[in-house]
């Protein structure tokens, strides 16, 4: 962030109470893996990576899971094609989104494990429950085994929490908490203890707010919106800085107030926050735009500063490439995304 427009941003967060984030901490580099034309989506613990691959002569999207240099396709089930994996937990249970036709598929939940294969989740519910329920996509899978996503039950939108580890059929239930006092309600993110964070929206007077979900009770966080949670119940989000525009922030568990993480121009999204296992710092990761409107992937650190991540890649195959989005970290600081060799977007793993 050039100097004068940092100071403008330090001054304009000392007036909201907030706080920049400032240097402090070595940067390490990052080994990209190619995977392919396509995206990478999710990292559980292990290493293990989902994501998709495209193919730009019959446009058709393949899920793939990738772990120790070894890349698995997601064979669809008779009738299907198109998938894009999501999610991945501790478990190795995937989710995602099917489409019966080529193309981008947004029609159907996708669920894969080594015990089912890769199904249509609507298949895996009761008689009963299939009859009234029609799954449309995943939003967050927990390492406990619990989906929560969007769908029609009986015709009407609506989301529900859908429990894997029950029999002979999964658990499905209607869950659309809506926190007291304001219109709608969504969860973005659930940790392994099963607290959920995400936003609430006033349509009557334009405003936004994070929360924290828990038991069923609501807690407002100093955020427009929370975007991740880690496994200690940091939350990473977006603030509103005066002047500035919104960017992504910080938020230990229990603290009053975020830290900004700034953008690499003027704003930034992030997509995950991580509960370091190797002793490294937490970790927020995102996108940005530079000031040219082109995407990049971020990191910021706790004690350092908001870094593109394309500046810490050692090996990239030439100066075309660029990391354009960073979309989830693991404890051991593996990152998944996309990077653009100028052309297409390539499924990416960065590793430290």
């Amino acid at each position: 962030m050039p100097v004068k427009l940092r100071s403008l941003v330090a001054s304009a967060l000392a007036a909201a109470g907030l706080t920049l984030a400032t240097a402090g901490n070595a940067q390490s580099s990052y080994k990209l893996t190619d995977l392919g034309i396509g995206e990478a989506l999710g990292v559980n613990s292990a290493g293990a990576v989902v994501g998709f691959l495209w193919n730009p002569s019959t446009n058709v999207y393949t899920g793939f899971k990738w772990q120790s240099n070894t890349l698995t396709t997601l064979t669809p089930p008779a009738g299907y094609s198109g998938f894009i994996a999501t999610k991945i937990n501790s478990n190795n249970q995937i989710v995602g989104y099917w489409n019966s036709a080529a193309g981008f598929p947004y029609s159907r939940t996708a669920y894969y494990s080594a015990a089912t294969g890769a199904v249509d989740l609507n298949s895996l519910l009761s008689p009963q429950d299939q009859a009234a329920w029609y799954l449309t996509g995943p939003g967050q899978l927990s390492d406990s085994g619990v989906v929560m996503g969007e769908g029609l039950y009986n015709g009407t939108d609506t989301s529900y929490r859908l429990d894997l580890t029950t029999t002979p059929y999964p658990t499905i239930t209607q869950f659309a908490p809506v926190q007291p006092g304001w219109e709608q309600s969504a969860i973005t993110g659930v940790n392994s203890a099963g607290l959920m964070c995400g936003y609430s929206i006033s349509n009557a007077t334009h405003t936004r707010t994070g929360f924290l979900l828990s038991g069923g009770t609501f807690t407002t966080l100093p955020l427009y919106d929370a975007n991740a949670i880690n496994d200690a119940g940091d939350v990473a989000g977006r603030a509103y800085v005066s002047g500035i525009g919104y960017q992504a922030a910080f938020l230990p568990y229990g603290a009053s107030s975020p830290t900004i993480c700034g953008a690499l121009g003027y704003s930034s999204l992030p997509h995950n926050v991580n509960l370091p296992t190797n002793g490294m710092p937490k970790t927020v990761i995102g996108d940005s735009a530079l000031k040219s409107g082109a995407a990049r992937g971020f990191r910021w650190q706790v004690g350092g500063k908001i870094v593109d991540v394309t500046t810490l890649v050692s090996n990239l195959p030439n100066k075309k490439w660029a990391v354009t989005t960073a979309q989830a970290i693991n404890g051991a600081g593996v990152i998944v995304g996309q990077a653009t060799d100028g052309t297409n977007g390539h499924a990416i793993v960065l590793t430290p």
